[in-house]
């Protein structure tokens, strides 16, 4: 029983300082993102890590924040909505340390103007076909009846011979 003991605590001690290790090997980064100009804070801001493409949006206080990030060296990338503007920062994470960079950005938002179309409709054309009795008697396949001289004109037709029923497109 001893011995069980001593091999699981010989086991249990490195893999708990290996996590303590691995834990204390992290940093995180928790900034803000303001406005160069006003001095006020940025919401809705697009705050890329580029080196482990993660991505955050800052809040309406412009902070944003992110954690269980190795120790190393990051460039954070800003992005501004409506606007053609950018930055990138660098830092340094250090384990166990939080690192708060406050990033101020020259913000030129942009809109497009209006464009409004405006146009005529075109008239619906009305195309009116009439067969006249002269021609009926003369339409082969139709030994004069009108009914069967009908199917002729596009747009209309008969579901088969032995049927009256007429399907008219349009």
């Amino acid at each position: 029983m001893k011995f069980f003991l001593s091999v699981l605590m010989g086991l249990f001690i490195p893999t708990a300082a290996l996590l303590q290790t691995e834990a204390t090997q992290k940093g995180s980064i928790e900034g803000a993102v303001y406005n160069r100009v006003t001095d006020e804070p940025l919401s809705g801001i697009e705050v890329k890590l580029i080196e482990l493409n993660k991505r955050v949006t800052t809040d309406k206080k412009g902070t944003f924040s992110y954690t269980d990030i190795p120790a190393g060296q990051y460039t954070l990338s800003i992005s501004i909505p409506n606007s053609n503007a950018s930055e990138k920062t660098e830092m340094t994470v250090e384990a166990g340390k939080t690192v708060t960079p406050y990033i101020y950005v020259s913000v030129v938002e942009f809109e497009l103007d209006k464009i409004e179309v405006e146009t005529t409709r075109v008239p619906k054309t009305i195309i009116k076909k009439s067969i006249e009795s002269k021609e009926i008697t003369r339409i082969p396949g139709t030994a004069g009846d009108a009914l069967r001289a009908l199917p002729t004109i596009p747009g209309i037709g008969v579901a088969n011979d032995f049927s009256g029923a007429l399907y008219i497109r349009g």
